[in-house]
């Protein structure tokens, strides 16, 4: 995706999806990513992206991160929207990270085309 001139690889997902990833999570690591829609999806119909982050370990499945962006309604969320997650509850630990996309409130998926942009495991 092109916003404002920054341009991203992004991994494309459509909602209701989920993209998973085993790791191994050592000691200070996190996940940082971007997020967006497409400029494309801006003005079409739609209400929406939920973005979700699951950790799945040995103590089961835990949301460690939810946002809404509605670029279509609100314009200030059209733009790059950057997080870091610290993930230092499971060093040590084999998980699988789960990022999730889901429709907005409505559940109209209608033209909801989610990127999550240079989604990444830091390590010190």
């Amino acid at each position: 995706f092109i916003i404002d001139g920054q341009e991203q690889r992004v991994l494309f997902m459509h909602p209701d999806s989920q993209a998973r990833y085993a790791v191994d999570v050592q000691e200070g690591s996190s996940l940082a990513f971007l997020l967006a829609t497409s400029p494309e999806s801006w003005d079409q119909p739609g209400d929406g992206v939920t973005f979700s982050v699951y950790v799945e370990s040995d103590q089961g499945t835990e949301q460690i991160f939810s946002t809404y962006i509605d670029p279509k309604q609100d314009p200030g969320a059209r733009r790059w929207h950057s997080y870091t997650l610290e993930l230092g509850k499971y060093a040590g630990q084999a998980v699988t990270i789960i990022l999730e996309t889901g429709s907005g409130p409505a559940g109209d998926n209608r033209f909801d085309w989610a990127g999550w942009g240079a989604p990444r495991l830091l390590a010190p």
